[in-house]
C-alpha cells in the first residue's frame, strides 16, 4: 500500500498487488490513478478519431462509434466526481474533454 498526501492509501504495483509480472518491482507499471484513468482513455478516443496510430497496428483510421464512446466515458467519470476531483484533476478532465470534443465535431462535420 501507498499513502497518498491526502492521507488515503492505495494499492502499490509491486509484487503481490495482482500486477501479473512475477517478480516485478515498484515501477514496472505507473501508478493506478485518476490521471492515468484520464490519459488512456483520452489515447483511445484520439486513436479512434485517427489523430494518433493504433498502438498495436501501428495503422490509423477513423471509428466515430468508438470516439463517442470513449468521449461518454470521460463524461460519466466528469459528471460522478464532480466535487471530488483537486484542481489539477478538474483541469486535466476538462481540457481533455474540450479537445476532444472539439475534434470530435471537426472531423464528422464533412461526414
Amino acid at each position: 500500500m501507498k499513502t497518498r498526501p491526502d492521507g488515503a492509501t492505495t494499492p502499490g504495483t509491486g509484487e503481490g498487488s495482482g500486477s501479473g509480472a512475477p517478480g516485478a518491482g515498484e515501477g514496472a507499471f505507473p501508478e493506478a490513478s485518476l490521471s492515468l484513468l484520464i490519459a488512456g482513455l483520452a489515447a483511445q478516443a484520439q486513436v479512434a478519431l485517427g489523430l494518433r496510430a493504433n498502438p498495436t497496428t501501428g495503422s490509423t483510421g477513423k471509428d466515430f462509434v468508438a470516439a463517442r464512446r470513449a468521449i461518454a466515458l470521460l463524461d460519466v467519470l466528469e459528471t460522478k466526481t464532480k466535487g471530488n476531483l483537486d484542481d489539477a484533476e478538474r483541469r486535466l478532465l476538462g481540457a481533455v474533454l474540450a479537445d476532444l470534443r472539439m475534434a470530435y465535431v471537426t472531423l464528422t462535420k464533412g461526414s
